[in-house]
């Protein structure tokens, strides 16, 4: 496939399944990010078989380097396209944290994780937050360089790992946008990452941290 990845539409045998993760922190309500992956519609492939392959390949970088009152909570797929099936659910024993030590930042302080699809326009970047740290990897509003493994091990991997670079069905991981030039698209359209980076300045996710979100477009 030539790179960076084409821009894709959405094909009435695509699926498209959301992954949260969700997690506790300091204050009372769930948190988290989510991330959209394109598979097609084939038996076998399930909800919980995605799930299956966030835990083996991502987990361990997501629960990495957290502060010490970080729990992860449960995971949630949900079938965004074409949305017959119900919500997936999995749920981490209590105060599941398993390299949670430490004080942490602010609960609305964050890492930013970005993808960019390699296109011209918003459309085709996405950005996580990927949620509090060790205070001691904090420097004056910085992330440094000690604490920044977990999250460049995690997009690397679900960069590369959920990729279309062998001829299989997916799941893909895509930045997923309903509009081209600021004109809708219907239906959605979809692109493989070509770049990923985490951002070194820490930022404040304000309202967007009460909830499980990825931020596109």
């Amino acid at each position: 496939m030539p790179w960076p990845y084409p821009i894709q539409t959405l094909a009435e045998d695509d699926q498209v399944w959301q992954l949260w993760a969700l997690y506790n922190y300091q204050t009372p309500g769930l948190q988290g990010s989510r991330w959209n992956f394109v598979t097609k519609q084939l038996p076998g492939q399930t909800q919980e078989a995605l799930a299956n392959l966030w835990r083996e390949f991502l987990e361990p970088y997501y629960t990495a380097l957290r502060p010490g009152d970080w729990t992860l909570h449960h995971l949630a797929v949900v079938d965004l396209f074409p949305g017959t099936q119900a919500e997936w659910t999995y749920m981490y024993p209590p105060d599941y944290g398993p390299d949670s030590s430490g004080a942490g930042t602010p609960p609305q302080v964050s890492p930013v994780l970005t993808w960019d699809g390699g296109h011209p326009g918003r459309s085709y970047r996405g950005r996580t937050y990927w949620g509090p740290i060790r205070r001691v990897h904090a420097d004056e509003g910085f992330y440094n360089v000690d604490g920044r493994d977990p999250p460049i091990n995690f997009g690397n991997t679900i960069t590369f790992n959920f990729a279309p670079i062998f001829p299989i069905s997916g799941p893909f991981f895509v930045v997923l946008t309903k509009q081209h030039d600021l004109s809708p698209t219907t239906p959605a359209q979809y692109v493989y990452p070509a770049f990923f980076g985490v951002d070194s300045s820490l930022r404040t996710s304000r309202r967007r941290q009460t909830m499980p979100r990825v931020i596109i477009g």
